[in-house]
């Protein structure tokens, strides 16, 4: 499929160019996703360690469908939008604060019964008994477990909606 992405030559500098993909196609790519959101999708969480690759060979019987995950779920940057396993989690919180003890230990916001969240000074003058705080790890452990919260395109949809993505890739 990404063979047929269009491409532009891009000047480099006065004499050099480089033919790269036109990234300007993915405005029409979304406007044409925002219409399948609706009807063709449904939840599914992420199991640990499972890479858009792993999740389309589960859901559609072949890797090769994990840039129908991406599309649909606007992932940017699998590295950055897709959750992370334990070990890559780890890593990631090492690289970031320096430890995970530190991300266990360090406060990252205070919070009302609510869950609203308060600076410091007021959530310790508050008597609320459902007030709470989150610690780094825990912020980041729940960016990570929202992230495992993806959609999936039912595969009755996956052939038209392939051959639509053709022709909005050929019509460039």
């Amino acid at each position: 499929m990404f063979q047929l992405f269009p491409r532009i030559d891009y000047q480099i500098d006065e004499y050099d160019k480089l033919r790269a993909v036109d990234i300007t196609i993915s405005a029409k790519i979304k406007k044409y996703l925002r219409s399948y959101r609706a009807l063709a999708l449904r939840p599914y969480i992420v199991k640990n360690g499972d890479l858009p690759e792993i999740v389309a060979n589960k859901i559609y019987g072949s890797p090769r469908y994990s840039y129908i995950l991406i599309a649909i779920n606007d992932v940017q940057s699998v590295y950055d939008d897709w959750p992370k396993n334990f070990e890559v989690f780890k890593d990631y919180i090492k690289e970031k604060y320096g430890s995970i003890g530190y991300a266990q230990s360090t406060t990252y916001a205070w919070y009302t019964s609510q869950g609203h969240i308060v600076s410091e000074e007021y959530w310790l003058s508050i008597t609320d008994s459902g007030k709470y705080t989150k610690t780094i790890y825990e912020h980041e452990s729940d960016l990570n477990d929202k992230k495992a919260e993806i959609n999936i395109m039912d595969f009755r949809y996956v052939v038209d909606f392939e051959s639509k993505l053709q022709e909005i890739l050929v019509s460039n």
